[in-house]
This record gives structure tokens, C-alpha cells and sequence, in this order.
């Protein structure tokens, strides 16, 4: 008899049935570390939610549904859970701290298949939590796609925020600062 052939690529397809956009399910991350890792991997799942919901290539699945649905390593997640939930897909990881990185593993799971659409290791820096999510949606939209996302990018706007004023003229003009912030408008820094 003839050996049977292995197949050695798999390919999915990211839609919904009849065309809609993928339901997408974001678990909390199995974290491996302290008190300081599990508070920088809430943050990077959360950011990671707003940041795949934004660019509306997915329908996301609301974080209170996912919440129900223990955190499983991805060999064991409960695939007929999450198709109860009406996910396509479920970005399932871990995160594990080592000194001042943490080391997040995602992947995105097709639930009908059980198989990976996207697989991919990170180097985050615990001071920046919010980075690592925008560098994981970024890279899902390029892998999955075919697209650039705008996670990174930043915003740049004047502001008179502050309330310093120039004093002396015309009804004591405010002055207007020069700020930078992510996309979303967190973390806004004043440069000027």
C-alpha cells in the first residue's frame, strides 16, 4: 500500500458565513508572573480588543460574553464554548513575565477547524503594555489582511488644554500647546 500524502499547508479564510465579517473572540491571557504581569496582560488583551474592533475587519465578541469562558491554554480551549458564543475565531494567548519583559504569545483560532490563522511570539516591555497590543493588531491586519493597520500611528494636535493664557491683549488669548498622543488618544504628551 501507498503511503497517504501529509498535507503540509493549511489555509483559512477569514469571513463569516455569507460574506459577513468574522466574529472574533478575545479571552483573557493565561499569564505565568506577578501581580505587575497579570495588570500588563489585562491591558494588552483590552487594548488589543478596542484596537481589532477600530479597524472593523472583525465583529468583535463583547469582553463580558469572552469573560465567561475560563482562559484555556490554546490545545484546550473550548471550541464548542465559543461557537455558543457565535465566534468564528478566537485570539487565545499566553503571557509570561521575565524582568522587565513580558513575553506574549498569541494566535488566532478558527473555531469550525480548530487550527491556527495566525501565530506569532513578542518581546513587550512591561513600561509598555499598550505598544505591545498595537504591534499584535498591526501584525494580524498585515498576516490576515493584507492590510496596513494604524494601531502605531500617532495623532498630533494643538490644544489650549493647559489654560495658560497670554496676557494683555485681545480678550488674553489662550496659548495653544502642540501634543502627540497613540491613535485612540491615550497617553496624549504635550511637546511644545
Amino acid at each position: 500500500s501507498t503511503p497517504v500524502a501529509q498535507q503540509r499547508e493549511v489555509a483559512i479564510t477569514m469571513k463569516g458565513e455569507g460574506g459577513r465579517t468574522p466574529r472574533l473572540a478575545i479571552p483573557e491571557l493565561l499569564v505565568t508572573g506577578d501581580a505587575d504581569a497579570r495588570t500588563a496582560a489585562g491591558t494588552v488583551a483590552e487594548v488589543l480588543w478596542h484596537d481589532l474592533e477600530f479597524e472593523r475587519e472583525f465583529t468583535m465578541i463583547a469582553r463580558a460574553s469572552a469573560a465567561q469562558v475560563a482562559a484555556a491554554p490554546v490545545e484546550a480551549l473550548p471550541y464548542e464554548t465559543w461557537n455558543e458564543l457565535g465566534a468564528d475565531f478566537v485570539l487565545a494567548g499566553t503571557a509570561t513575565r521575565a524582568g522587565n519583559t513580558l513575553t506574549v504569545e498569541v494566535r488566532v483560532m478558527s473555531v469550525e477547524k480548530r487550527a491556527s490563522a495566525f501565530g506569532k511570539r513578542y518581546a513587550c516591555s512591561m513600561r509598555d503594555p499598550r505598544y505591545c497590543a498595537h504591534t499584535i493588531a498591526d501584525e494580524i491586519h498585515k498576516e490576515l489582511f493584507n492590510l496596513d493597520g494604524i494601531a502605531r500611528t500617532k495623532l498630533a494636535y494643538a490644544s489650549d488644554r493647559d489654560g495658560e493664557r497670554l496676557g494683555g491683549t485681545i480678550e488674553e488669548r489662550s496659548i495653544k500647546e502642540i501634543y502627540i498622543s497613540d491613535y485612540d488618544g491615550a497617553r496624549p504628551m504635550r511637546l511644545t
